[in-house]
């Protein structure tokens, strides 16, 4: 904003500062790669990224198995939940085993993704 009457206005316009490569400015120097490990994190190899991606899943459907099944044979436990969700008895526990195993379902695959993330952070 240029203010009527103020030295600016008869200055012309302000140029930017441009810093050149040999200027003496120590927040533009950048560190030596020798000094930190973590500055740089060598590439993965395309071969190293197939492995984890493969580990990855392995991982996911192990977690999504485990967890379907422990959901299912889990589901007559939901009994009381789901009646005093809906607020009728329910005749036949059994029926209740497909609520388990999608539960099951939906933990195995955040069981999954988390163990995958960390396994992709982790290296």
């Amino acid at each position: 904003m240029i203010v009527p009457g103020s030295e600016r206005e008869e200055q012309g316009p302000i140029e930017p500062i441009v810093a050149s490569a040999d200027a003496d400015v120590p927040w533009l120097e950048l560190p030596d790669e020798s000094d930190s490990p973590f500055l740089r994190s060598p590439k993965a190899s395309y071969l190293e990224s197939e492995d984890r991606q493969l580990q990855t899943y392995g991982i996911i459907i192990a977690a999504v198995v485990a967890c379907v099944a422990l959901g299912w044979l889990a589901g007559p436990l939901l009994a009381g939940p789901m009646e005093s969700l809906t607020g009728t008895p329910v005749e036949n526990t059994a029926d209740l085993r497909p609520t388990g195993g999608f539960l099951g379902l939906l933990a195995g695959f955040l069981i999954g993704a988390t163990g995958g993330w960390a396994m992709w952070s982790g290296r």
